[in-house]
């Protein structure tokens, strides 16, 4: 039996090789310190947590989903008109599996195989897998230091950008934790609607932006919602990784396309799930002030010590994720990282599993407390 064609883009997930490190370090009775993969540390809220055993109890919350209710629907875009001022019909909002699912649905309703595409580099490896099974053709953008970490629409080359269907934005940005101006989201729409190209702008990190204004919304730029949609998710902001929950909101004629798609698949979210969602939307402006406080102390901390043993790095602007160069004398991420686990048992994610761009860094993502991110920063201190 030969496979499709598609499964041949497909090697192993680059985040399997690293568990599979760890493991087998694990197996010989030694410690590792887990800073490679973005899996909050925290438990969800409780409040959450009860709205869906709740409902889990109730008459008929088994039985098929096969449309979000109007009381989930109502909540997000309360939860839009009120966190970002911008106005959704429930006709613009559908839920996913996951901000991941919901990607990979995006590219599903609206490129055709060999359609050329636009991903930043480095990227979410999420991007990656919906570009390749969808099958279209890619051309990355850099996001380099030169140019902050930010894309830069107009160094683009004007033949792709006129063939390309789609652009994957990301920011907040995983893995370079970089946070744009609001000058850029103006820019991004007027290039957007000067090339005829659809926007997916990732926001799974909005609430995670830890220094100057609070993130914002890309549909809150006028005519974002004519040529895009934003990705939502619940997995970071309220510590809900493995619920896989995430919201396609924006253009309708897309996200109705994303709902067709999904009745025809994934026959909806599980009814307690939606209800856990609602009580997560519910919550207090404080729910979200003291996450962003949690992660902004456990940055300076690590990132502080990272310098107190001669690191030169720079503070993140938003995500939870610390993104270094390597220190001087070395060049190869995947070395370093090996180096870094046999010498001092921490476990970090090279820079070239997100691209090409990437490499030459690596990524810590803050996951444990902060008196365990000091010390792991001695270990490393002592590892080089």
């Amino acid at each position: 039996m030969e496979l499709s064609l598609r499964m041949k883009r497909f090697g192993k997930e680059v985040f399997t090789e690293l568990e599979e490190k760890k493991e087998k370090r694990i197996g010989q009775g030694r410690i590792v310190h887990d800073l490679s993969v973005g899996t909050p540390d925290q438990e969800a809220p409780e409040t959450v947590i009860k709205a869906l055993q709740s409902a889990a109890s109730q008459a008929g919350a088994w039985k098929y989903a096969f449309f979000d209710m109007p009381e989930l629907l109502d909540a997000v875009t309360d939860y839009y008109r009120k966190r970002f001022d911008v106005e959704l019909s429930p006709c613009m909002v559908t839920s996913c599996s996951g901000a991941q699912m919901a990607l990979s649905r995006v590219f599903a309703v609206l490129c055709n195989p060999s359609d050329e595409v636009l991903l930043p580099d480095p990227y979410y490896p999420g991007f990656l897998s919906a570009a390749y099974e969808s099958q279209t053709v890619i051309h990355y953008y850099p996001i380099v230091k030169e140019n902050g970490f930010l894309p830069n629409l107009r160094a683009i080359p004007e033949d792709i950008a006129r063939r390309a269907k789609l652009m994957v934005v990301n920011c907040p940005s995983n893995p370079v934790g970089s946070v744009a101006p609001d000058g850029f989201y103006k820019e991004l729409v007027e290039w957007a609607m000067e090339h005829d190209v659809f926007i997916v702008y990732d926001n799974v990190y909005c609430e995670l932006v830890l220094e100057g204004k609070p993130g914002r919304s890309f549909l809150q730029t006028e005519g974002a919602k004519e040529i895009g949609i934003e990705l939502f998710s619940f997995s970071k902001t309220y510590n809900m990784t493995g619920a896989r929950l995430g919201f396609v909101v924006g253009n309708e004629k897309v996200v109705s396309a994303v709902r067709t798609l999904k009745e025809h698949i994934d026959v909806g979210t599980f009814f307690p799930l939606q209800r856990a969602a609602i009580a997560a939307l519910s919550l207090p402006a404080s729910h979200m002030e003291k996450l962003r406080r949690i992660y902004r102390e456990r940055r300076d901390i690590f990132c502080d010590g990272l310098r107190e043993i001669g690191w030169n790095i720079e503070k993140p602007m938003g995500t939870f994720f610390v993104w270094c160069p390597l220190p001087e004398g070395y060049e190869d991420s995947v070395k370093f990282c090996d180096l870094l686990l046999e010498r001092a048992g921490v476990l970090c994610a090279p820079g070239v599993f997100f691209g090409e761009h990437g490499e030459g860094y690596v990524r810590f993502a803050l996951v444990e407390p902060e008196e365990t991110l000091k010390q792991i920063a001695a270990l490393i201190g002592d590892a080089l």
